[in-house]
Order: structure tokens, then C-alpha cells, then sequence
């Protein structure tokens, strides 16, 4: 099943015979060229929850995802939409909104190669599912961060000084997790002050500045870890390598982030303090969008302003003096237009 519809052969053109027929392979290799690593490994991973459904729901026994593209894309167009439609059906019962989207995405983008490889003519035109993603954009709070800070201190190990260094670059720069977990020794410049960072949806890494509280915690961690070239931030829990560098993953911030963020009694991701970031950064500028968009590198404008939306609660607010309005009218003894 890992192989595509073979075409006829008096009907195949004089170039695909030199160079073959495209596999489901080769339409995988399309879609992850020229990605960033982070993208890769998220299409790898919803497409195999794309091909353990299938194996699932279906009752096969599709051996990796490659096997499950070449299902997908061996029917018609409305073959593939109608499976594509069960399967949306399934997401939205196991996960949130926003994760249903990436792996519907992901399933168009694996459709969007193989049409631009020639493999089908038909595109997936599956709808996502209403989604807001600024649910929350307050984060932990002032108090929170302390104690963040605070729990990551008192550890008087090795992972103590990373674990400050990380969070004063997820706090203090408001970066994202994989942009800290993608820093090499040489993307810090302690003398000049500076980082380099490669952003989301970016291409080419940008220089930003490193306050110099950020580049003290980074002079204390590299004391421990050491000068060679490599990833910043090392594994230094029991399963890493003994010998080496081995980098840590966005999987594994997480993780540590969580349980300094227990430990302090609060629950807090990574992506958390990047909103208690951004939160302060209005406050400190008075909500001033355009400076804190540089800050956050933010592209659109509008995204900033449901932070600022939400740290003032403009909503709350409005709804606050109707209330109020309503109560006097009603201690005044005001009676309503026309009697009862």
C-alpha cells in the first residue's frame, strides 16, 4: 500500500520513465524541504496520529506514515475528503481546537505536495474548526515569575544555573521554547550583549539584545557546562549521555518548566511566560503596541492588542459602569418609560 496508482505505460511521458514515478516518499520529502526542524518534527508526529487512526478505525496494519499518505492519495478527491472528514470527526472528540487545526493543516500540506509533485489533481479542502488561541494571555503573573525564579535558585545543582538561564530567556526576551532549545554556544555574544535568535516563521536568525542579568545567568550556567561548541542547554537528567552534549528538546523545557511551576504551587507552561512578558511589557509602556510588537516580534499588530485588551479588561470594565449605571437608576427609585 506504500506505493501510488500505477499509470498506464503507453501513457506515461517519455520523462517520467527516466526518472520514475513519484512515491509516497518522495511526496513526504516535498513537503518537509526547506522547513525548519520544529515544523519537521511536528508533521512527523501528526502524521503518525494520522496513520494510528487509520490502522485504528479502520482495523490495518499501515506500517509507518508514508504507507498511510499513499492511502490517502490513491483514491479520487472526494474519496480522500470523505476520510479526511472522519478523521476531523475523530480529532475534534480527542483534542483541542487548536490541535485539531495543526493536524488538519498537516493533512492539507501533505495533499498540497503531492499535487505540486504531479501526483494527484485534486486538493484536500477541509475546513478547520473555530479556534481562539489567546484563551489566556495573562500568564503567570508578577508573583508567578518570582517564584519561578525563586524554586529554580534553590536548586543546588548543575540545573539549578541552566534552569534561571532559560527562564530569563522565556521571561526577560519573551522567547518561544524552541527558540531557546535551538541556541548553540556560538548564538551568544556575552561581550557584545546580544543573541542570536531564529524566530518563528523566520528563515535567517536576527540579532537581539541580551540584558545584562540575562548574560550573568548564561556566564553562571556556562561554568558548569563548559566552553565547546554546541547546544546551549544540556540534558542533565539520568538518561543523557554521559559523555557529549546532548541538547535539550522543547519537550524537555516543558517538563521543567511544569515542575519548577508545581513546586511553586502554580501551573505554568513555557508559552505562559512568554504572555507574562508581553503583559508587563504593556504595563511598562504604557500600552504602547507598537514598541511591544518589537519586543515580542509579533508580525500583526492586532495580536498585541488582545494582550493589551486583556490587561486592561476593557470588557470587564464597560460591563462594570452598566452595572453601575443601572444601580443608581434603581436606588434613585427611577421607574422605566410607560409604567410597568
Amino acid at each position: 500500500m506504500s506505493d501510488l496508482p500505477a499509470v498506464p505505460d503507453d501513457e506515461v511521458p517519455a520523462i517520467r520513465k527516466l526518472v520514475g514515478a513519484p512515491t509516497p516518499q518522495d511526496v513526504i520529502a516535498a513537503l518537509m524541504e526547506g522547513k525548519k526542524p520544529t515544523t519537521i518534527r511536528s508533521y512527523r508526529k501528526d502524521l503518525r496520529v494520522f496513520t494510528r487512526w487509520l490502522n485504528g478505525a479502520h482495523h490495518l496494519e499501515l506500517a509507518d506514515p508514508s504507507a498511510a499518505v499513499g492511502l490517502l492519495l490513491s483514491g479520487s478527491g472526494t474519496d480522500a475528503r470523505r476520510l479526511a472528514g472522519q478523521y476531523k470527526a475523530w480529532l475534534m472528540d480527542q483534542y483541542a481546537a487548536a490541535t485539531v487545526n495543526r493536524r488538519l493543516a498537516a493533512l492539507r500540506s501533505v495533499v498540497k505536495a503531492a499535487h505540486d509533485t504531479g501526483v494527484v489533481t485534486w486538493l484536500l479542502n477541509l475546513r478547520s474548526v473555530p479556534s481562539n488561541p489567546y484563551r489566556e494571555t495573562t500568564g503567570p503573573g508578577r508573583a508567578g515569575v518570582d517564584a519561578l525564579f525563586y524554586e529554580a535558585q534553590r536548586d543546588p545543582s548543575g540545573r539549578g544555573p541552566r534552569n534561571c538561564a532559560m527562564l530569563g530567556l522565556l521571561y526577560h526576551l519573551a522567547l518561544r521554547r524552541e527558540e531557546v532549545v535551538a541556541l548553540d554556544l556560538d548564538h551568544v555574544d556575552l561581550t557584545g550583549g546580544r543573541l542570536s535568535i531564529l524566530g518563528k516563521s523566520r528563515h535567517e536568525r536576527e540579532w537581539v539584545t541580551l540584558p545584562s542579568e540575562v548574560g550573568d545567568s548564561i556566564t553562571e550556567w556556562l561554568m558548569i557546562r563548559g566552553v565547546r561548541e554546541g547546544p546551549l542547554f544540556l540534558r542533565l537528567d539520568p538518561g543523557a549521555q554521559a559523555a557529549g552534549l546532548e541538547r535539550l528538546t522543547g519537550s524537555g523545557l516543558y517538563k521543567i518548566v511544569r515542575r519548577l511551576g508545581q513546586d511553586a504551587g502554580l501551573k505554568v507552561w513555557p508559552h505562559g511566560l512568554r504572555h507574562a512578558a508581553i503583559t508587563e511589557a504593556l504595563e511598562l509602556s504604557d500600552g504602547n503596541v507598537a514598541d511591544t510588537m518589537k519586543f515580542s516580534r509579533h508580525r500583526d499588530p492586532k495580536t498585541v492588542m488582545i494582550y493589551d485588551d486583556a490587561r486592561r479588561d476593557v470588557a470587564g470594565d464597560l460591563a462594570a459602569k452598566l452595572a453601575r449605571q443601572t444601580h443608581r437608576r434603581l436606588e434613585d427609585g427611577q421607574e422605566p418609560p410607560g409604567g410597568q
